[in-house]
C-alpha cells in the first residue's frame, strides 16, 4: 500500500502530513503509522463503493508480509480470498514465511 513518507526526511514527511505527525506524536512507529494509515484509506474507500475484483487476487500479500491484521481483516471481510494462493502461497503460509503468525 505504499507509505506516507515521501521526501526521505522524516521531519519534512511529518511537516507534510498531519494525521502522520499527530500519530508519531502518540508514539506510534512508521511502520504504525503506515499500517494504520493503510487500514484507514481502505476503509474510506470501500465505504465509497469501492470493491475487489478478480484483478486482486494478490492483495493480501502485502498487507499479511508487513503485518497489518486490521488491513487484512477488512479484505478479508469484502471478499478477498483465504484459500487462493498468492505467487504460489497461500495466506497463511506467506504470513509463516514473514513471521507474522498473529495473521
Amino acid at each position: 500500500m505504499g507509505s506516507w513518507r515521501e521526501y526521505g526526511d522524516r521531519n519534512v514527511d511529518l511537516a507534510n502530513n498531519e494525521t502522520a505527525r499527530k500519530l508519531s506524536q502518540s508514539g506510534f512507529s512508521d511502520d504504525e503509522i503506515d499500517r494504520h494509515l493503510a487500514s484507514e484509506i481502505t476503509k474510506l474507500l470501500f465505504a465509497n463503493g469501492a470493491k475487489l475484483d478478480p484483478f486482486d487476487r494478490d492483495i493480501l500479500f502485502d498487507p499479511i508480509a508487513k503485518g497489518n491484521e486490521t488491513l487484512v481483516g477488512l479484505l478479508i471481510d469484502q471478499g478477498a480470498s483465504v484459500t487462493d494462493k498468492i505467487e504460489g502461497s497461500s495466506p497463511s503460509e506467506i504470513a509463516k514465511t514473514y513471521g507474522q503468525d498473529a495473521i
